[in-house]
């Protein structure tokens, strides 16, 4: 009886532990399940961060639910390429549930992606094992994508071959076509410097003995063991570099990538796909090093026009293109400034359109640079793109450079601030363009004047010299002598003894006898001043180190600030900001405020502004039949005009402002109410800035789609409101639009169902609403980092307006629609794309 109890105490604890259990492991599947949907939110909002699509998968598997895999293997695959082992360990759990044709075929593809992220020969042999539960046709799809690549793997190519040999002996019934096919891969296999090649020199003997009476020609061993002989040469040149490699630690990476580039080089004789696949081995083990990127770029844009692949051998690696790769480089590297470059000297290469190279451009930019060097190059690779692409007999081809010229100064500026291009790089580029293309000398030299006297340009003696050229080349000897006698007159000028010799020579090829003993006059003087405060003689004043350019720029103002305490103040006066009092957009309030006009109606008028300058008062009423406009008094500015408008009553001025950018003569009339006290004007935005739940936006919109083509495909969601396609001040369509729902359900199914689908052929983003804030007072959001290579952007403390740098001549004539008064927070990923567009 008590042996009995005893049984039933222990059966009730084993069902009491076994609840406990139950229930642990329920919670803990409940805190993993809400923990993948924490992750899946962080990627929603910001899809950048590598870190989250780890994460997102870890719990996943955790919770060892293949849906949850599924979409995490999606959502990680379509940001950034997936490592080796993050493959391998989802590619495993799909293998052993895959049974039928069907969910076969599904994972074939899924392997093709996995290969196609990195070149992983473990993969290749998982993918391998796969075809023992293949039909034929699987089988052959599955060895053509292998063996042709994989089988140049010098560690473990043996293993493909050897599993190919396995595979086709078990299915081929004929035995004579089975023998004369083995026979013919033993060949390929044993042409190429692999490891334990000796081992497989062997199978192949045993082979023959055994089935080689069953060939219709006798096997030449004499002839193949000599070209044998030969591949055993070069594995002898293979092996050292081989075993450097499986030697190397895991953080070793610049001496993997040096050990690579001389195998490649060292080892001439290699075929052409055996050295592609040391690319491909190269670019997996040191992804993120650009300079692999850009080797293997290099490689195929020399590789010889005539080569192909074998008609047996046509895998998609040895297909890829110099496009291809670049791509590939920056899913990895999307930092990286130089692949950026690349990529649109290859598109030009290729003469795509202009929108595919500027597409390159807004990809660079989005990424937050620690410094703007990176931003710089891209700029001035784009700028001389353009340069190339621009007819210069074009009047409106000529002003889109200069714009471009002016939005990579000031966009430059709003981001970096006083450190933005600090050698003025973009302005001497705009100067010459201007110069020698655009044929306007007087701009020209106004912004060399700007560079000469921004940062500590004026002491470089190589940039005077080069402005004295231009001047000579474009404007005359008395141009160029004005500015040599600048030069001489600048204290601390880095080369005195260079410039003092330039314009001796210049005033010996081009200047008269009183030209030359004037400029002998003054440079001895200055030579006598420059000798006795650095103690030099003679002979060391003409033997002066020449141009220090090249010193770092730190460098150069310590110790122009050691030798002259007063210079660093007298650089910030010159540079003093004189920001202006009120935006541009109330500017032309205030020009027309100066007319003498009867205030006491101001309570029934409107301002109205970005109108055509033959805008006439019936063109107002014919486009504004909803109210009765009695006058309106235009003034013009340039190419725009504006002015009050007088309406007849207020309830006039109501519906006025409800109208707000309707499309006069293709372009829209900004409204806005009469305000002539300053302190009264609102600077808000008009539209909200707010979250909109019943509103969606929608961008990379063919700017050839109507509100029509925009109905038809997200009516389908729930009763539309009104429909935005959002235009610039010309009336031009920027690709984007706000469409408002009657409910907030409809947002939702249309942004799941419609956000990155190809529509009118361009794929499009579909969001909820929520505009970014105009409001000046609050620092714009900061953008969260793309890849740990991509480091945060430096705050803006006490920016200089980029656009006072730049000569008031030229901002008036050329730049005004892209000046930002300096009390405005840095442009927006959204807004940066908008003014690119233009």
């Amino acid at each position: 009886m008590e042996e009995t109890k005893m049984s039933e105490d222990d059966s009730i604890n084993d069902v009491e532990s076994d609840d406990e259990s139950s229930s642990e492991s329920v919670d803990e599947e409940i805190k993993l399940s809400q923990n993948f949907i924490t992750v899946l939110q962080k990627i929603s909002n910001d899809s950048k961060n590598y870190d989250d699509y780890i994460l997102l998968l870890d719990i996943a598997h955790d919770l060892n639910d293949l849906d949850k895999i599924r979409q995490s293997i999606e959502l990680f695959s379509k940001e950034f390429p997936l490592s080796p082992d993050l493959w391998m360990r989802y590619l495993k759990t799909e293998v052993t549930i895959a049974q039928s044709e069907e969910e076969i075929d599904k994972l074939i593809k899924i392997f093709k992606t996995s290969l196609d992220d990195y070149y992983s020969v473990d993969i290749a042999l998982e993918y391998a094992n796969l075809t023992s539960k293949c039909n034929e046709k699987q089988a052959k799809e599955i060895w053509d994508d292998v063996i042709p690549v994989f089988g140049y793997d010098y560690s473990k190519g043996r293993l493909i071959w050897k599993a190919w040999r396995d595979d086709f002996m078990k299915r081929e019934t004929d035995q004579v076509e089975m023998v004369r096919k083995v026979v013919k891969k033993f060949k390929e296999e044993l042409l190429l410097p692999l490891h334990d090649m000796q081992l497989t020199y062997v199978e192949f003997r045993e082979f023959l003995e055994k089935y080689g009476d069953q060939l219709q020609k006798p096997f030449d061993r004499e002839a193949f063991e000599v070209e044998v002989k030969d591949t055993k040469k070069i594995l002898q040149k293979v092996k050292p570099f081989e075993k450097k490699l499986s030697e190397l630690e895991e953080k070793a990476h610049n001496e993997r990538v040096e050990t690579f580039k001389n195998y490649i080089n060292e080892c001439s004789e290699l075929e052409e796909e055996y050295v592609q696949v040391l690319y491909e081995r190269m670019i997996t083990a040191c992804c993120l090093n650009e300079t692999v990127w850009k080797a293997y770029i290099e490689y195929i844009q020399n590789r010889s026009s005539d080569w192909a692949p074998l008609e047996s051998n046509k895998s998609k690696i040895f297909l890829q293109t110099d496009l291809d790769i670049v791509n590939r480089g920056l899913r990895n590297c999307n930092w990286s400034a130089d692949l950026y470059i690349e990529k649109m000297r290859i598109l030009e290469a290729k003469k795509e359109s202009k929108e595919k190279v500027q597409n390159v451009l807004e990809q660079a930019t989005q990424i937050q640079y620690k410094n703007p060097d990176p931003l710089v190059k891209v700029w001035i690779e784009y700028l001389t793109y353009l340069v190339r692409a621009t007819n210069f007999n074009e009047e409106k081809e000529t002003e889109i450079l200069r714009n471009n010229f002016n939005l990579a100064w000031n966009s430059l500026g709003w981001q970096f601030g006083n450190l933005a291009d600090c050698d003025c790089e973009i302005l001497k580029f705009w100067g010459r363009i201007e110069y020698s293309k655009m044929n306007d000398h007087n701009q020209g030299k106004q912004l060399w004047n700007t560079v000469m006297e921004s940062n500590e340009n004026h002491l470089k003696t190589a940039l005077w010299i080069e402005f004295a050229k231009l001047e000579h080349q474009y404007k005359g000897t008395d141009a160029a002598r004005w500015i040599c006698k600048r030069a001489l007159k600048v204290h601390d000028l880095n080369d005195l003894p260079s410039m003092a010799s330039f314009w001796l020579r210049f005033e010996r090829c081009h200047g008269s006898l009183e030209h030359l003993k004037a400029c002998q006059s003054v440079c001895e003087k200055a030579l006598k001043q420059h000798n006795r405060k650095f103690g030099y003689n003679k002979r060391k004043s003409d033997n002066f180190k020449k141009d220090k350019d090249t010193e770092p720029n730190e460098n150069k103002r310590k110790l122009a600030e050691d030798e002259n305490p007063q210079q660093k103040k007298k650089f910030k006066e010159n540079t003093k900001e004189t920001a202006p009092k009120n935006p541009p957009k109330y500017r032309e309030q205030e020009k027309a405020e100066q007319m003498e006009v009867d205030t006491t109606k101001d309570h029934v008028r409107v301002f109205l502004s970005n109108l055509e300058v033959t805008v006439t008062l019936q063109d107002l009423q014919e486009t504004f039949p909803e109210i009765n406009i009695v006058n309106f008094n235009m003034i013009t500015k340039g190419r725009t005009g504006f002015g009050y408008a007088e309406l007849s009553s207020e309830v006039d001025v109501r519906k006025a402002l409800g109208l707000d950018r309707r499309l006069l003569g293709g372009r829209p009339v900004f409204i806005s109410p009469c305000e002539r006290d300053k302190t009264h004007r609102s600077h808000g935005f008009k539209y909200s800035t707010n979250i909109e739940p019943n509103k969606i936006f929608v961008k990379g919109l063919s700017y050839s789609a109507e509100s029509d083509d925009l109905r038809k495909l997200f009516a389908k969601f729930g009763k539309i409101v009104d429909i935005r396609i959002v235009m610039n001040k010309f009336g031009k369509k920027k690709g984007c639009a706000y469409i408002e729902f009657e409910q907030e359900s409809s947002v939702k199914s249309a942004v799941n169902s419609l956000d990155q689908i190809e529509f009118m052929g361009k794929k499009i983003t579909v969001a909820i609403s929520e505009p970014p804030s105009h409001d000046t007072s609050k620092a714009p959001k900061s953008q969260p980092p793309i890849s740990e290579n991509a480091k945060p952007m430096i705050p803006r403390t006490e920016q200089k307006s980029r656009i006072s740098f730049i000569p008031a001549s030229v901002q008036k004539s050329n730049l005004s629609t892209a000046s930002t008064p300096s009390s405005q927070p840095a442009m927006s990923n959204d807004d940066f794309r908008k003014l690119i567009s233009k």
